[in-house]
């Protein structure tokens, strides 16, 4: 009897899940928003009053690019004055207040496009932008964090691909992790380096802190967004992610939590945009005695109202095996070809499905950076494993962008067909790779202060040392011009120095490079640049005269009219009788400024009003402005007078 042998076709399956759409996915978001406090005004000694309570909201819902404010009410009825919702309450009882607002908003997941190239460094920033690239309490800087970032940029010129190289550095190697220590007090940049977790306030902080150590202006957002984690119990919830600042196209949003770059999800309600993640959602302000106040947390909740499919791809995708047809002990490569199709850079996150018996021998998620129109090959190597002879296999393979397939294709396995080691592969994948580069160098610039007034100028020094046990030759140094090429022994140093000056005011930087054919490395030179620090007090509106039972107000408009942003501020209102003062950290945007006041209370003799501003610049020079106005006391009665005279006599004594 002869022997039948016969070959049966198996078909193994993709076992990544085909997910329900979720929310992400959608090009567009209707939502009811909602956000709710409860002040609680307590008892704290026998017959309590209570002047008046201030309460001042700055979460709310910010119009830009991507979210439109259909509509937003306040309860009670608040006073809008930028960037606050002001609450008042006059002589209000024990017990609760509660307020907050309501609100409609439309957002997309479309993104700011970056369609030029934008040169890095930066060579240029205003002032009101530069201020973006200062460290503070919790986006701190130290030599970790400008050394990974600096390494992270080296041979770039190109601001997008810098950003997306430390966006993607941040994403891969920063673990996020619901610990208590994170979760109850946000930590440093610093911290998070040296740790490699946080949430998403802290990957965003150290994101923006390697930014920033490049002269790259960067800005914390705070906000609601979706997840489907199982750890949260509500799905909105507070999130933060981060703004960039491209010259020519504005503050494009980077959320390295939810790895998405140049872009974020229709589920990112933006309501507030700061220096970092410490900057107050809420003030509050009680005048009163024998009361205390109690404050709660803000309450949150958002509804989908509709949903707005996702239009036509940005981008197009090829997916195909090296070989349609391998033999049983074999590896393969699964290519997929990207092309924007659109004149603007994209982001994308790409991930190869696991297949049944398909050895993924790389990591199944890629992000990848196409350039306006740019065509990309992103390659997976697998291998077969554990099959039987007589039998063919058909290997699925599905590609995913998000929860979306972008991408389909197959290959058979069977006994006798070729065969491919990986070594044939790692040589396809190495073809066209740059020869390993000599790093045995330091190098290092070093200024003689880094802040001056326009006009003035600094020397930067950058210092060149072979650590290594070869000398180096053809070597050349560059600052804003270059140095002739040069021999450097192994063990020597070298430097190069030039004079920098300061012609505009704003926030300057030059990539100090060195470099021959096998080495090159950089370093980067940043100093400031300020003009002097001037305000003005406009639209200044005075009464000429009152009746002694009348009210009057004093109010004007200060603004900034420098490049230079004013700080430590004291503005003060004076009267003989009485004043008023206010003070402000810096005034990068214009305040107004009132104070109410009754006839009652000026003399019938004349009444000078100084309104007076005193403030820094950020290298410590002070100034001082003023302005006076004079209010007559008219028609005064015979009483009237008299009342007025016991008051400057009670004053007097």
């Amino acid at each position: 009897m002869r022997r039948f042998i016969g070959c049966l076709l198996l078909i193994l399956l993709v076992v990544m899940p085909v997910l329900a759409e979720e929310l992400y996915d959608y090009g567009g978001l209707t939502l009811s928003l909602s956000l709710e406090d409860t002040l609680t005004i307590l008892r704290d000694g026998a017959k309590p009053r209570v002047e008046d309570v201030t309460a001042e909201l700055s979460w709310f819902p910010r119009a830009s690019y991507r979210q439109e404010v259909l509509s937003l009410t306040t309860k009670p009825p608040a006073e809008f004055t930028p960037p606050t919702y002001t609450f008042h309450w006059k002589r209000p009882p024990v017990g609760e207040l509660t307020f907050g607002l309501e609100a409609t908003v439309r957002t997309s997941s479309e993104p700011l496009g970056v369609t030029e190239k934008v040169p890095f460094p930066i060579k240029s920033l205003p002032s009101d932008i530069a201020k973006y690239t200062h460290e503070t309490e919790l986006i701190d800087i130290n030599d970790a964090i400008r050394a990974q970032a600096l390494m992270l940029a080296a041979g770039k010129d190109d601001l997008f691909e810098v950003v997306y190289a430390l966006a993607d550095w941040v994403t891969t190697n920063i673990h996020y992790n619901l610990t208590t220590l994170t979760a109850e007090a946000t930590q440093p940049s610093t911290w998070v380096m040296e740790m490699r977790q946080g949430v998403c306030d802290e990957l965003t902080g150290l994101f923006i802190s390697m930014l920033r150590s490049l002269g790259i202006p960067a800005r914390f957002v705070s906000g609601l967004s979706y997840t489907n984690l199982p750890e949260f119990s509500d799905p909105w919830g507070g999130h933060g992610w981060a703004e960039v600042y491209f010259p020519g196209t504005g503050w494009v949003p980077f959320d390295v939590t939810y790895g998405t770059y140049g872009f974020v999800d229709a589920t990112h309600i933006k309501l507030q945009d700061s220096l970092d993640s410490r900057t107050r959602s809420l003030d509050f302000l009680m005048r009163g005695y024998a009361v205390t106040l109690k404050t709660a947390s803000l309450k949150t909740a958002v509804e989908v109202l509709d949903k707005e499919q996702a239009g036509t791809r940005h981008y197009s995708v090829t997916l195909e095996p090296y070989d349609d047809r391998i033999g049983l002990d074999s590896y393969n490569l699964i290519t997929a070809t990207v092309t924007n199709n659109v004149p603007a850079y994209l982001s994308l996150r790409l991930t190869l499905a696991q297949t049944k018996d398909l050895e993924l021998l790389s990591s199944p998620e890629r992000n990848i950076l196409l350039h306006p129109r740019e065509k990309l090959a992103v390659h997976w190597l697998v291998k077969t494993e554990d099959l039987k002879k007589h039998f063919i296999y058909r290997f699925p393979v599905r590609l995913y962008a998000g929860q979306q397939v972008v991408g389909e294709t197959e290959f058979s396995v069977r006994d006798g067909y070729q065969e491919y080691d990986r070594a044939f592969f790692d040589r396809f994948l190495e073809q066209g790779t740059a020869p390993p580069l000599y790093d045995d160098v330091e190098f290092s610039c070093v200024t003689e202060g880094e802040r001056r007034y326009v006009g003035g100028s600094l020397t930067v020094t950058c210092t060149l040392t072979n650590t290594g046990s070869k000398d180096l030759g053809g070597v050349t140094l560059c600052l804003s011009r270059c140095s002739d090429a040069l021999q450097l022994p192994a063990g020597a140093e070298t430097t190069i120095s030039e004079r920098l000056t300061c012609d505009t005011p704003g926030a300057k930087a030059v990539l100090a490079t060195a470099s021959n054919k096998l080495m090159h490395t950089n370093a980067l030179v940043r100093y400031e640049c300020f003009d002097e620090a001037r305000v003005a007090i406009t639209n200044l509106t005075v009464p000429d005269a009152l009746r002694y039972d009348e009210e009057g107000t004093i109010s004007f408009r200060l603004e900034r009219v420098s490049e230079n942003i004013p700080q430590d501020l004291v503005v003060s209102i004076t009267h003989d009788n009485f004043a008023q003062e206010w003070s402000l950290d810096e005034l990068d945007q214009a305040h107004i400024f009132s104070l109410s006041f009754k006839g009652a209370n000026l003399d019938p003799s004349g009444n000078e009003f100084v309104v007076r501003v005193s403030y820094a610049d950020p290298l410590g020079k002070t100034y001082e402005v003023s302005e006076e106005r004079s209010v007559q006391l008219r028609d005064l009665t015979l009483f009237q007078r008299i009342s007025l005279w016991l008051l400057n006599l009670q004053r007097l004594l």
